[in-house]
C-alpha cells in the first residue's frame, strides 16, 4: 500500500553516541619514544614464550622498520621474501596490493636479519605463523597493548606504518616522494614523469632510506637505554 515496511530506523538511536571521527594523522609513536618502543620489542623478543607471540612481536617490529601494511606483513610468505648476500638486493614482494602493480620493496639490514633468524624457527608456508585458523598473525592485539603504553596513546599494527612515515619526513629528512613509494603509495597522478617513465615495480634503489629509517630508530633505542640507566644511577 505504499507504506514503509520499517517505519524508523532501529538504530537511529545510536547517533547521538557514534565515536567522532578522530584525526588519523596524529596517531604514531612519538619520536622522543621511538627508542623506548624499540627496546621493549626487543625485550618481548627475548622473552617470548609461545610462538604465536614470538609471531606477534617480530610482525609489529617488521612493520617499524618497513612501513607495510598489517595484512601485507602478516600474509607475507616464504617465497615472496627474497636474500641476497647483499642487503641492497634483498627484497620482500608485494602481489595483492591495495594500490597499483606488484612490487619488490627492499628491506633494512634489521628486518633482514630478523627475517633470517626467522626462517631458521619456521617451516611452514608464513613468514610470521599462527596455530589460527588462516595460519599466520592477524591480530597482534597484546603486543600492542604494551607498545601503547610506553608510547603514551592507544596504537593499531597500522600505526606503526604511520611512525615510519613520520621517520622518514621528520626525522631522517627523506623526500616525500620516496617516502610514500616506500610504503606502497602510488606516485601523484599529476607526476607524469613518475607515472610514465620510472619503473616502480622494483623499488630497491631506495635501500638507503629504508636504512636510513631503520639506523636512525635503533640509534633512538641506544639514546633511549642510556638515559634509563642514568636514570636508575641515579636512584
Amino acid at each position: 500500500d505504499g507504506q514503509a515496511v520499517i517505519k524508523d530506523n532501529p538504530v537511529g538511536v545510536m547517533r547521538k553516541r557514534w565515536n567522532k571521527e578522530g584525526d588519523k594523522t596524529d596517531r604514531y609513536v612519538p619520536m622522543d619514544r621511538v627508542g623506548a618502543v624499540w627496546n621493549l620489542l626487543q625485550e618481548l623478543r627475548r622473552t617470548a614464550t609461545h610462538d604465536d607471540t614470538l609471531s606477534g612481536i617480530d610482525l609489529v617490529a617488521y612493520l617499524f622498520l618497513c612501513g607495510g601494511r598489517k595484512s601485507e606483513g602478516a600474509g607475507l610468505t616464504w617465497d615472496r621474501v627474497h636474500f641476497d648476500e647483499d642487503p641492497a638486493r634483498c627484497y620482500w614482494h608485494l602481489k595483492d596490493r591495495k594500490q597499483g602493480k606488484p612490487i619488490n620493496l627492499p628491506m633494512p639490514k634489521q628486518a633482514i636479519a630478523l627475517l633470517k633468524e626467522r626462517r631458521q624457527q619456521t617451516n611452514g608456508e608464513f613468514v610470521f605463523p599462527s596455530r589460527g585458523r588462516g595460519g599466520f598473525i592477524t591480530d597482534p592485539r597484546s603486543v600492542m597493548e604494551k607498545v601503547s603504553e610506553v608510547a603514551g596513546l592507544h596504537l593499531s599494527p597500522h600505526d606503526a606504518r604511520r611512525t615510519f612515515s613520520e621517520i622518514s619526513v621528520k626525522a631522517c629528512r627523506i623526500e616525500r616522494f620516496r617516502g610514500d613509494l616506500l610504503i606502497g603509495h602510488k606516485p601523484d597522478p599529476r607526476d607524469i614523469g613518475a607515472n610514465n617513465y620510472l619503473d616502480l615495480t622494483d623499488l630497491r634503489w631506495l635501500y638507503p632510506e629504508v636504512q636510513q629509517v631503520a639506523d636512525w630508530i635503533e640509534e633512538q633505542a641506544r639514546i633511549a637505554a642510556c638515559l634509563l640507566e642514568k636514570g636508575v644511577h641515579g636512584l
